[in-house]
């Protein structure tokens, strides 16, 4: 079956959008699941005040990929934005990517791509990097912006890095992310996040979305 897949990872001003909507209808249970855990920085930095204190609620920060939220919460705004949809007369099943379809987005109609870009080189022409991971100078510290580096042949950015991408199977990821070395961002790499369904600064999402016929 044919699906289309999001562009980018969901951002901050994604989620905001969707906790602000469930919270003033009144949806108090599927808001307490699904609201972003800012104090699970700690597990990337001991005290680390501006990411706890900001990356979530600062406007600076819209456009970087939602962190900190869990599984189930991830599950959550698919099953909302279904609703949006559905709400807007189109017949359209939002979920989390299962690794087929992942993958298949990733390569961008290339299988033979190690990354989601051509070739096996991590840096462009000019010398910069083309994704966000792991002791890269000229890459963020921490997450970049979902419309950073180079997007891959279907359009698609970030999906080698940045935030590790949560597949429909639950504990289980793709694509690696900002703290991961070169090898554990290529499209086939060992899931270096394997197990993991809670909040974490390293794990966001980007959906599926497939039209009903």
């Amino acid at each position: 079956m044919g699906f289309y897949i999001f562009e980018t990872e969901i951002s901050n001003s994604n989620y905001k959008y969707f906790l602000n909507d469930i919270k003033s209808k009144g949806r108090s249970e599927v808001y307490t699941i699904a609201m972003v855990d800012s104090s699970a920085w700690e597990i990337a930095f001991q005290d680390f005040a501006p990411y706890t204190n900001f990356y979530f609620q600062q406007e600076s920060y819209d456009q970087y990929p939602v962190v900190n939220i869990s599984y189930d919460g991830a599950i959550l705004y698919c099953k909302w934005l279904t609703e949006v949809y559905k709400s807007e007369g189109y017949d359209i099943t939002v979920s989390l990517p299962d690794s087929i379809q992942w993958k298949t987005a990733a390569k961008g109609g290339n299988e033979e791509n190690i990354y989601s870009w051509e070739g096996s080189a991590n840096v462009n022409k000019k010398g910069f990097y083309k994704c966000n991971a792991k002791k890269e100078e000229e890459c963020s510290y921490v997450t970049a912006p979902i419309y950073s580096f180079e997007k891959n042949n279907f359009g698609l950015y970030n999906t080698c890095g940045n935030v590790a991408e949560m597949l429909k199977e639950k504990g289980l990821h793709k694509g690696g992310s900002w703290n991961s070395p070169l090898n554990y961002v290529e499209i086939d790499s060992k899931d270096e996040y394997a197990g993991i369904s809670e909040p974490s600064p390293y794990i966001g999402f980007r959906p599926v979305a497939i039209i009903n016929h």
